[in-house]
This record gives C-alpha cells, structure tokens and sequence, in this order.
C-alpha cells in the first residue's frame, strides 16, 4: 500500500553482527534497542504511531472513494 506507515518503536531491528554482539554481552554495554523512559512513554510512542497509521489509512480510503465517486458521476 502507497504511503504505508509502520512502526518499530517496541522491536529490535538488529544486524547479524548485532544479534552475535548481544549474545555474547556477559556484562550488559551493549547498546540497547528502542528504549523509551518507561513503559508508559513506549506506550505513548507506539499509540501515537498507530494513531498516525490509522488516520493515513483512512485519508488515503476516502481519497480513493471520492475518486470512484467523481468517477461514477463524470461517466456518460
């Protein structure tokens, strides 16, 4: 779908030589992925994010309808 918005900000989207690198990190310095400050704030970020998908998704449905529509109406 054209104009697709996804969100990530819950997964990991790491490199091979990242997943070796964490497995191997006995004493926890590797950079962690997506944190936010707590469980609420990624709460927040993902709403936000799927709100924003959401309303994209409908701006593009109602684009579409209003074309069929004008579409039907302009047809001899």
């Amino acid at each position: 779908m054209q104009g697709c918005t996804m969100s990530d900000f819950l997964f990991a989207m790491p490199k091979t030589i990242d997943g070796i690198a964490s497995v191997i990190d006995l004493f926890g310095v590797y950079p962690m992925y997506n944190n936010s400050a707590s469980e609420e704030e990624a709460d927040r970020r993902a709403f936000t994010a799927d709100m924003q998908a959401l309303q994209n998704d409908m701006k593009l449905a109602v684009k579409i309808v209003n074309q069929e529509c004008q579409r039907k109406i302009n047809r001899p």
